[in-house]
């Protein structure tokens, strides 16, 4: 499997989920918490992080002890990080309500932002080193000094549990653990209790579930172990270039953005479109004489868009793949981290 830096869900696809735990899966950040070990020391020092596109910031930053998905700081206040557990390895999705994923993505209202915790990574499996690559764009280490570095910074060693083992440990000892509920032992039972409770969830506002074999283990890579489920289809692509819209019917698109252009994690490229007026705004007057006249082609490799920025992870809706792997019906649907 490919080395990730946190653990990742396949999608469910009608597997056998007898005895497994689901919960809710939350719309918000996934983020690491690695005990606040690193807090205060400059990233580039701490042999986890990622610090690849660090060096285009004027300020190098100084780790806080809480991780992205993708191994980068993310920016917390020291009143806010002080409510977390010293020394104790979890994984787990920063939270601000149902619908608020894009204002959750500024990081300013962290008086209301909550940090759900659903696991608690074992230090010889989290910082084992390994190479990460990032969607297939770039790529970062942990080194061979990260658990021997984390040991001695004071971080927690606790046993290799089984999920079901450090769900119990975590409910009793971090009150906002998500909430685990286990299913009935006949699959079909499984199946009709887990359509039930993605039925009030989604009712309630919420994306969907995740579940999780209970003997199962943390470990960091997209794991058949943990899955999600959620009524719509939605995927993830990274923005690499953009084309000019065609005049169609009304000339609404002509000089705009006709679609962004996607690299899928399978190497696919998806031209997307679904997004409104305003976002398809080009604000560069050679580039919009550029699409005027260049209607339906690629915009030029140097341009990069004032809100879709080159580089940029965006998720999308589709109703199936194809054959060939490629998602149809695709509709943009928001920017991610």
């Amino acid at each position: 499997m490919k080395p990730e830096f946190l653990m990742l869900a396949h999608t469910f696809k009608n597997e056998r989920i007898a005895g497994w735990w689901l919960s809710e899966k939350l719309d918000g950040s996934r983020a690491f918490w690695d005990g606040g070990i690193s807090r205060g020391i400059p990233a580039a020092e701490v042999p986890y992080s990622n610090t690849v596109k660090d060096g285009r910031l004027l300020q190098p930053p100084l780790a806080t002890g809480l991780w992205s998905r993708a191994g980068k700081v993310i920016d917390a206040p020291d009143w806010w990080l002080d409510k977390l557990p010293k020394g104790l390895l979890l994984d787990g999705e920063l939270w601000l309500g149902y619908g608020r994923f894009q204002e959750l993505r500024s990081f300013d209202n962290w008086e209301k932002i909550q940090y759900k915790v659903f696991d608690s990574p074992v230090v010889t499996t989290m910082f084992w080193p390994r190479t990460i690559k990032i969607r297939n764009e770039y790529e970062f280490f942990i080194t061979n000094k990260a658990i021997s570095w984390a040991l001695d910074h004071g971080v927690k060693e606790l046993p290799d549990w089984s999920f079901e083992l450090r769900y119990l440990f975590l409910k009793n000892f971090y009150p906002n653990t998500v909430k685990q509920v286990r299913l009935p032992l006949n699959n079909d039972d499984a199946l009709k209790r887990m359509e039930e409770e993605l039925d009030q969830i989604v009712g309630a506002g919420g994306e969907g579930i995740m579940l999780r074999w209970g003997s199962s283990h943390w470990f960091p890579e997209r794991s058949h172990y943990l899955l999600k489920h959620k009524p719509i289809n939605t995927m993830d692509g990274v923005v690499v270039g953009y084309t000019s819209g065609k005049e169609g019917k009304t000339g609404q698109l002509l000089g705009k953005i006709g679609a962004l252009i996607l690299k899928l994690d399978n190497g696919k490229r998806l031209e997307l479109s679904g997004l409104t007026h305003e976002q398809r705004e080009i604000r560069l007057q050679n580039i919009e004489d550029f699409a005027v006249l260049n209607p339906g082609k690629e915009l030029p490799s140097v341009y990069s868009h004032h809100l879709f920025q080159k580089g940029i992870v965006v998720e999308f809706k589709y109703r199936e793949l194809s054959d060939d792997d490629i998602p149809k019906e695709a509709r943009f649907w928001r920017i991610k981290e």
